[in-house]
């Protein structure tokens, strides 16, 4: 997951074109932000998709590969206009946002820029009917919200107990019939909560993953849904471990995250 929600210049990424590999994507560095990109190209030169900046080449490597898993999946693409311009997105799995085309003045543009991309498999958006809007809506990126329940709904419930007495933690088997798992503050109010699983085997899983990444600040960043601001922790696979409250600003967010919190101070040493 990239740690900024920023993109660059589409003629920065141009610039690189001469690097793409075998499966055309161009790797780069650039100098200004100290950042990690990527972007995938067709045929010579047109511009498919730009990544936002990694921290890492380690990270980027992930961006690419969920790229690749996730490109072929028509279920994954979606349309959106920020600001009178549209652009096409990619995203992974649990929605979010892999990477994203260069600005089309129409919707019709990017519809073609989608065709080009998946080939005969694309229904075109004039084509489409209410049945496969329908069926496409869980996983667009303005539905993300719709994988987690309320807070309230993790609250008050009984902490995990283990050798050390009970910890932060909350598992739990809901009435819908779904697994979730959910982190507590000290004053017993929400840091933390996980999607939806079918199975408890899976929550677990996931849950463990949480468990050995929480404390690590490059896994974490700071996602906007809806009008609010939320910490969102993923694996290296892009996948949504936990999710905060939301928030009105991006700093009130930011520091949650390990990297904004506060430093405890003990005896007067910093």
């Amino acid at each position: 997951m990239s740690t900024l929600n920023d993109y660059l210049p589409a003629e920065i990424y141009l610039e690189n074109l001469s690097e793409t590999d075998e499966d055309g994507f161009v790797r780069f560095q650039d100098e200004t932000t100290a950042l990690f990109y990527f972007a995938l190209f067709k045929g010579d030169s047109q511009l498919i998709f730009r990544s936002e900046g990694y921290k890492t080449e380690k990270s980027r490597e992930n961006g690419v590969k969920s790229v690749l898993k996730n490109f072929e999946n028509d279920k994954r693409y979606k349309i959106i206009e920020e600001e009178g311009h549209y652009f096409l997105v990619l995203k992974a799995g649990n929605h979010i946002e892999i990477a994203r085309s260069v600005a089309y003045a129409s919707e019709e543009e990017v519809d073609h820029l989608l065709g080009c991309v998946l080939g005969d498999d694309y229904t075109p958006l004039e084509e489409e009917t209410e049945e496969t809007e329908s069926e496409d809506f869980e996983s667009h990126n303005g539905d993300f919200l719709s994988g987690f329940m309320d807070d309230q709904q993790y609250l008050g419930r009984q902490r995990i107990h283990d050798f050390y007495g009970p910890t932060g933690y909350v598992k739990f088997h809901h009435p819908n019939g779904q697994f979730y798992y959910a982190v507590y503050n000290p004053d017993d109010s929400l840091y933390l909560k996980s999607i939806a699983f079918e199975e408890e085997g899976e929550r677990d899983s996931f849950f463990d993953r949480l468990n050995a990444l929480i404390e690590n600040e490059d896994y974490y960043d700071v996602e906007k849904f809806d009008g609010k601001y939320y910490a969102v922790i993923t694996d290296d696979n892009d996948f949504v471990l936990g999710l905060s409250a939301g928030f009105d600003t991006f700093i009130d967010a930011f520091k949650i995250t390990p990297t904004g919190r506060q430093k405890e101070i003990t005896d007067g040493i910093f």
